[in-house]
Formats: C-alpha cells, structure tokens, sequence
C-alpha cells in the first residue's frame, strides 16, 4: 500500500496535506534534464534539443533523448537513481511541513515492517477493519 494513502486511512494526515506534501516533493525532485546537464551528460545544447524533438511527443525527457542516442540506458538509469537519492522523502516533507511526527513515521513504519515480516496477522487485521466498516 502507499506509505501517504496508508497515513490517510489512518487519520494521521488529511487528503489534502498528503497532496500538498506530494506537490512540494515534486517540486524538490530534479528533473532528468537538468542532472544530465549538471553531470555533464548533456550540454545545454543537447537538452534544449532534446526539448524540441519532445514537444509534439507524448515521449519523455529520457525516452527522446535515447532515441536520439544522446543518453544511453545505463546512463538514463545512474540519472534515475541519482534523481532518487536527491529527492526528499515524502516522511521528511511530512515532517518539514509538520503534518506528521517522526513518532507517527517511525510507529507506521515499524508496523508496516510487522505486518510485512508477518502476512497472516496483516490478513487478519484487514479482515477485521473490512467487518468493522460493514457494520
């Protein structure tokens, strides 16, 4: 399940806080573009060329830029995993905005961890959470 829909269900955050976490982690995000221009991938040259090739295109930054054969899989993947590590997580953001605790974080992922390490008692208590919302 997703960590912020999960923390919704819960009552620890609100639909709209978790959207306005989700919109500042995205605004944090680096974009592909601009890694590869900043690891010296691609030149401003290439982006900006890889930005008209893209505009009539429902094709990806990444996906136009290997067509074009200026980034290769491996390389589009180091950016990837590059962009990942540079974004914020969406706990540290819940936190930064003060939606959450780091106890409401910690306490969710410590349960998610159980329920993972133990399947039987996560059925268990959806099964009971479906029967108590029936009623």
């Amino acid at each position: 399940m997703n960590f912020g829909i999960d923390l919704v269900r819960r009552g620890i955050l609100s639909a709209e806080q978790l959207v306005a976490a989700m919109e500042r982690q995205d605004s944090l995000r680096p974009s592909i573009a601009e890694l590869a221009l900043h690891r010296n991938k691609l030149t401003m040259k290439q982006v900006f060329q890889v930005f008209y090739q893209q505009a009539g295109s429902q094709d990806s930054f990444e996906q136009t830029a290997r067509d074009m054969r200026l980034l290769t899989r491996r390389q589009i993947a180091d950016l990837a995993l590059s962009q990942a590590e540079l974004t914020p997580s969406l706990a540290d953001i819940l936190i930064d905005m003060g939606f959450a605790s780091r106890e409401a974080i910690d306490s969710h992922f410590h349960t998610a961890h159980r329920a993972i390490a133990n399947p039987k008692l996560s059925k268990r208590k959806q099964t009971n959470a479906i029967v108590v919302q029936d009623r």
